[in-house]
């Protein structure tokens, strides 16, 4: 918990508050830690809400392991990393590092990203990585800075097992060497089942330059893409991929995979220097 008072009594929410101040690529600036075995750990740092706030510096602005966190019209910005960080599972926890289901530890669960302006990152705008049942609408992002040893960003990356988040209703513009929407990944070099039940509707996709990808499905598992507009934008690989996570592993591959009734206009991808258009 964390208490704020104004200085001589009244609503401490008539006033600005500054926590602190942090390094530019240093550690986090807010962690909600869940790495705790979860038949022990009753203790966790749930149902907390963040609203109308600017949260910015670190690593990443803000991490999350625990469940039921809703992040609400806030400004998430100047991350060296991930401008919102949700986590899970690692491969050293799981029983089987080739099954995910398997994980030992906790996965945060239950989110919700709403309303948001998430921009000045360096790696991807939203990345879940192992949690489960997100919702992420209506949020802005955008504005990607180049701060990574690899180059590129992303605007929303789901992956290492997560399951049934929906991502809907938000514009993501103006990335620098990024892709937009990426389900499943490679994590750890890639695992089985990146992403399962995974649904991305009605989103804003354009001015993205420079990335790979407009949409990556790696390793996804009944994964849905529909009724979103990606416009604008030019791409070094394809506008969209469907393939493995792991291509070592042929089995890693994504099933089911649904994308229909998108708008796709005034796109280039740029591929060894020929131009599809």
């Amino acid at each position: 918990k964390l208490y704020v008072r104004a200085r001589g009594g009244g609503n401490p929410g008539n006033y600005e508050t500054e926590i602190s101040e942090f390094i530019y690529g240093g550690t986090n600036t807010i962690s909600l830690t869940g790495r705790r075995n979860r038949a022990q750990d009753n203790d966790e740092a749930d149902y907390i809400t963040f609203e109308n706030l600017v949260i910015e510096g670190g690593y990443y602005p803000i991490e999350i392991e625990t469940d039921y966190v809703e992040l609400k019209n806030s400004v998430f910005r100047k991350a060296y990393g991930d401008g919102v960080k949700v986590g899970g599972a690692l491969p050293n926890d799981f029983s089987n590092p080739d099954d995910p289901s398997q994980a030992d530890y906790y996965n945060s669960e239950y989110g919700l990203i709403e309303g948001n302006d998430i921009h000045a990152f360096g790696e991807s705008g939203t990345d879940i990585t192992g949690g489960d049942y997100w919702i992420v609408k209506n949020n802005k992002i955008h504005d990607s800075v180049i701060s990574k040893d690899n180059g590129t960003t992303n605007g929303i990356m789901l992956k290492n097992n997560n399951k049934g988040t929906i991502v809907e209703k938000n514009k993501i513009y103006d990335l620098v060497n990024g892709s937009a929407i990426t389900l499943g990944g490679a994590s750890f070099g890639g695992i089985a089942r990146e992403a399962e039940d995974l649904v991305v509707r009605n989103n804003i996709i354009y001015s993205l330059h420079g990335g790979q990808y407009g949409l990556a499905i790696m390793s996804c598992i009944d994964c849905a893409f529909y009724n979103n507009l990606i416009y604008g934008s030019s791409f070094t690989r394809e506008l969209i991929i469907v393939s493995l996570s792991d291509t070592n592993h042929p089995e890693y591959t994504s099933v089911n995979a649904k994308i229909k009734n998108n708008i796709f206009y005034n796109n280039v991808v740029d591929w060894n220097g020929q131009h599809f258009y």
